[in-house]
């Protein structure tokens, strides 16, 4: 039985509903529109108003008003329920008027709309929650659509059944939190792939299934046999119920380096940038080069100081200048106050043009005078300072970058041509591919640049170059290595001029100083000449610690009166 009272509850006429406690009248009581519980009143009430009524009538509730104290199925409350409550003023900030005697909230394009009859309490909740605006044209309230919004309404409103509250609140995950697969390989593994699932509601039970297959709970991976029939079963099952399917893994004649040129292109792209006088110089010099397999490096280098010599002296010329003329043009480069370094490239070009190109035997190119060179040391970090630099980064990709250009010795275009292959995880140590000299050697893999690439693999998956573009098809780009050492240099408040070529010669300083002899340092830093190699005996200490001074040798008095 369900007592029926007309009362004023916050300033506002409402229908009381109070009854004994019963789960079956509760529940109908509930569903209600605009239902709500007093706890100062201990009951239940509904706006007083006719379709409010007409609701209750229908839940076949048994009921006595409390004024005539007799049951029945007629309207008691006949007093102002069939004319609308006219409401107060609403406030500057309220929603625009409108009217609404319902609530409506569905879910759709990842935002909760709600539509509520007007009542302070109600629109004080939907302020609070996450991303809540009002929709002026549709008069309505938009709130983010996540679960955390999802139970405030309906704790709020208990608008939804539990079946249909279950359906939205699934819904409501699998749009914030999609399926997804990644499947990649990491040289950690021989014999096998990573995949990595993500995601609500995401298949575990398949991957399980696998033979052979192991989870990994430190990076929350599987690990499962590289096969190609298992492969494409994971492929295909995952890609069949709509889950998004990222495929890490290198795969053959698949092009991954898209400025990957042939020579005759490179060639043709080069000859073009300078004008039809010299172009037909720029082909001879350069099938030359091609042909004696010079490096790229080499030919961009040469071939601009081979083009200004032409300029100087005249293409007509160049063919039969003596030595004279030919110091003469250099004379008249150190005139003009350029690096000794450039006269030196320059001579080098024009040395090869008479040498390898034309064959000038007659040319004694031993009488072309080179500019003496300076003696410059390398700027050297110390161990303190390469320690700093190393620890005020914090992106994984740039860590492995500055981990590698130190603890390899690696040059800039060494670390960018990098491939996932190069790293020979169980031999710890790295192959570097056309070095210098187009020459291939091995340098040492770490322990603690192993627990690194650990990290890295499992947060990039690079697929064939070790340090990919944006793309994840071509390669890091030589700007991009300048700028991470460049920003981790001014993070670490070093004052000296450092780039990535500076942590190459603090590795071999640093190896030097801890006693590992010339010839093998050498090797790791792949130099034609150990005489390139001993110029870090300059600034090394240990030797200039070893050495012990003539004076200590002697036994001079040192107290004397």
């Amino acid at each position: 039985m369900v007592t029926v009272q007309k009362i004023i509850h916050r300033d506002k006429t409402c229908i009381l509903l109070r009854c004994q406690p019963n789960e079956d009248i509760v529940q109908k009581i509930r569903k209600l529109p605009d239902s709500k519980y007093s706890r100062t009143h201990q009951c239940w009430y509904i706006p007083y108003e006719k379709e409010n009524w007409h609701y209750f009538i229908q839940t076949g509730l048994p009921y006595v008003t409390e004024s005539s104290g007799t049951t029945g199925s007629a309207e008691p409350l006949r007093e102002n329920t069939d004319k609308k409550i006219v409401k107060d003023p609403e406030p500057d900030d309220k929603p625009e008027k409108n009217v609404i005697h319902q609530i409506e909230i569905h879910y759709n394009n990842q935002r909760l709309w709600v539509k509520i009859p007007y009542r302070p309490a109600d629109v004080s909740m939907i302020k609070n929650l996450h991303g809540a605006y009002w929709n002026n044209g549709q008069k309505l309230w938009s709130v983010v659509g996540n679960t955390d919004n999802l139970a405030k309404l309906q704790s709020h409103f208990n608008y939804w059944s539990p079946e249909i509250y279950g359906r939205i609140y699934n819904l409501i995950l699998e749009t914030c939190d999609p399926k997804i697969v990644e499947i990649f390989k990491t040289p950690e593994y021989k014999d096998v792939i990573c995949v990595k699932l993500k995601g609500y509601g995401i298949d575990q039970h398949f991957i399980q299934q696998i033979a052979n297959a192991k989870y990994d709970p430190e990076y929350k991976r599987w690990v499962v046999p590289k096969e190609d029939s298992i492969i494409a079963a994971i492929l295909t099952h995952f890609s069949s119920n709509g889950t998004k399917v990222i495929n890490r893994l290198c795969q053959k004649n698949k092009q991954y380096n898209q400025t990957n040129y042939s020579n005759s292109e490179k060639q043709q792209h080069l000859i073009s940038k300078f004008s039809l006088d010299y172009q037909e110089l720029v082909k001879q010099y350069t099938d030359v080069m091609l042909r004696r397999n010079n490096s790229w490096s080499t030919i961009y280098t040469y071939v601009p100081e081979m083009v200004k010599y032409a300029e100087a002296l005249g293409i007509q010329n160049i063919a039969k200048a003596d030595h004279t003329l030919i110091n003469e043009y250099f004379n008249h480069l150190a005139g003009k106050k350029i690096a000794v370094s450039t006269i030196h490239t320059s001579i080098n070009a024009v040395k090869y043009y008479y040498q390898k190109v034309i064959f000038r035997m007659d040319l004694k190119i031993e009488q072309l005078v080179r500019p003496k060179k300076g003696f410059h040391l390398p700027t050297i970090l110390s161990t303190q300072e390469v320690n700093r630099l190393l620890e005020c980064v914090s992106n994984t990709k740039h860590i492995v970058l500055l981990f590698i250009l130190y603890g390899g010795g690696l040059r800039l275009n060494e670390v960018i041509s990098m491939q996932v292959n190069d790293i020979w995880w169980d031999r710890n140590q790295m192959l570097i591919r056309s070095g210098k000299g187009n020459k291939d050697r091995v340098v040492m893999l770490s322990q603690t640049l192993k627990q690194l690439l650990r990290k890295y693999f499992n947060e990039f998956m690079p697929q064939q170059w070790l340090f990919e573009g944006q793309d994840n098809q071509t390669q890091y780009s030589e700007r991009s290595v300048q700028n991470v050492v460049k920003n981790a240099v001014k993070k670490a408040g070093i004052t000296k001029k450092v780039s990535p070529h500076t942590l190459r010669h603090c590795f071999a300083t640093h190896l030097l100083d801890a006693g590992i002899q010339l010839p093998y340092i050498q090797t790791l830093l792949g130099h034609k000449d150990v005489k390139t190699t001993m110029i870090y005996t300059h600034v090394t200490t240990q030797s200039i610690s070893h050495v012990v001074s003539p004076l200590d040798n002697l036994s001079p008095s040192v107290n004397r009166s």
